[in-house]
């Protein structure tokens, strides 16, 4: 609102869903704002208001990201004066509630899109400005890329004068967002060898890079949340590096990091969320570089693990003290609400599995993964799938067809369960 977005749309999908309930709850009578039924028509529903004049912000977590893929990279190489067109993506690196912990960014990067990371509560305030900022200077999607251990913390912000922005004016016609493939040809050559490079240029002088010169001879470059996470381990250990803090993944400014490497007499550290992606940019400008190795399987650092890995590389001497505990935790795993109708369908299946007339449950994503602690599912692979997977099963297993069925949600069925109901239907495959 502070930053002037006229419209914001997007799927619900921890830790993204936050923004737009926001919204519903506080200002849905001064923008433009609701729910799509998936993130692919959200892009477009974003698109539709940018191309209408309007700063429209898109919501949605990282699998959302791959499902919008089709709407998301086409969107991504228009190059039309509009309005701004911003995608939020929350990512869960841990992960918490996610089924997978895919780095989005070689995505992203591939379809020519800028990425920002904030790197803490202050600058995820202040991106919502300079993405949208950003998009129309540049005329490109922002994909601001939030960490999911800051989109749910709170801390003190210092906020901004509320500004008003006029949406810009409707042209003659819109024959500028086409994309025959002899335009298509056309704007991927123009985001490749004009879009990325003119951010690349504004990123060296932008407040997105940060420097600081320490008392040791070696330095750390971190980018987004995990900045926090580093200057915490950092201060346990009572180590001063040199650091260079990137709020930007893609593109990379190059002769900020080669300037801060020559600086840099003894070891040079990149600690990054999510894959290897700066470190491999980076890596191909020629520094030498420690970070993770190729089969590293952190994706969330927290401060230990920082420390470890200093330790590792002779930085400092780290030792692990670990206190016994007589009692275990108590195990607390996710639970269907009370009185939802689903602990009783769960608990149905259940009694038929042991009855052996039900062999399998095919799961979805939603509340119904919830079952598998009541064995009342076996599987859960992408949204909208159980019943794909149902049909595919009983294709190959005909004899089993009358013994298996798909479980999922209302939401999850109108978000894609229903290419999976029309295929069914279509192929003439029975089942439940």
């Amino acid at each position: 609102m502070h930053a002037g977005y006229h419209a914001a749309t997007g799927y619900p999908g921890t830790p993204s869903t936050e923004l737009i309930d926001k919204c519903l709850a506080s200002v849905q009578d001064k923008i433009i704002v609701g729910w799509s039924v998936n993130e692919a028509v959200a892009v477009s529903v974003g698109l539709g208001h940018a191309i209408a004049g309007d700063d429209t912000i898109v919501t949605m977590k990282i699998p959302g990201v791959f499902h919008a893929a089709d709407a998301l990279t086409t969107t991504a190489f228009f190059s039309v004066n509009a309005g701004a067109l911003v995608i939020y993506a929350a990512t869960d690196y841990v992960p918490s509630s996610t089924q997978h912990v895919i780095d989005v960014r070689y995505f992203c990067a591939s379809s020519r899109l800028p990425i920002l990371e904030p790197r803490n509560h202050q600058e995820m305030y202040e991106m919502a400005w300079l993405a949208a900022d950003l998009s129309k200077q540049f005329k490109a999607p922002i994909v601001i890329l939030a960490s999911g251990i800051i989109a749910h913390s709170e801390a003190l912000i210092i906020t901004k004068t509320p500004r008003k922005i006029e949406p810009r004016t409707l042209p003659e016609n819109l024959k500028e967002w086409m994309l025959l493939p002899g335009l298509a040809r056309a704007n991927y050559n123009k985001a490749t060898q004009e879009r990325i490079p003119g951010i690349k240029k504004w990123s060296e002088t932008s407040e997105l890079v940060c420097t600081s010169f320490g008392t040791e001879n070696w330095g750390i470059i971190v980018n987004g949340e995990a900045e926090i996470i580093v200057k915490e381990a950092l201060k346990i250990a009572g180590l001063n590096p040199s650091i260079l803090s990137l709020a930007i993944a893609n593109p990379i400014p190059e002769n900020k990091i080669k300037g801060f490497a020559k600086n840099i007499k003894g070891k040079l550290f990149i600690i990054e969320d999510g894959a290897q992606f700066l470190q491999e940019k980076i890596q191909l400008l020629g520094i030498k570089l420690i970070g993770k190795d190729k089969y590293n399987t952190i994706t969330n650092w927290e401060p230990e693990d920082v420390l470890k890995f200093l330790s590792a590389n002779k930085i400092l001497d780290y030792k692990i003290e670990t206190k016994k505990i007589k009692l275990n935790p108590l195990a607390r795993p996710p639970a269907i609400c009370p009185g939802c109708q689903y602990k009783a369908f769960a608990l149905t299946v259940n009694k038929l599995k042991k009855k052996k007339k039900i062999f399998a449950s095919f799961g979805d994503i939603g509340c119904s993964t919830l079952l598998y602690f009541l064995n009342g599912v076996d599987t859960v692979s992408c949204m909208g799938a159980s019943d794909s997977i149902r049909q595919g099963f009983v294709l190959s297993r005909p004899e089993l067809a009358n013994q298996v069925i798909s479980v999922i949600g209302d939401s999850t069925e109108c978000h894609s369960g229903l290419d999976s109901t029309r295929n069914a239907v279509f192929r003439n495959i029975p089942g439940v």
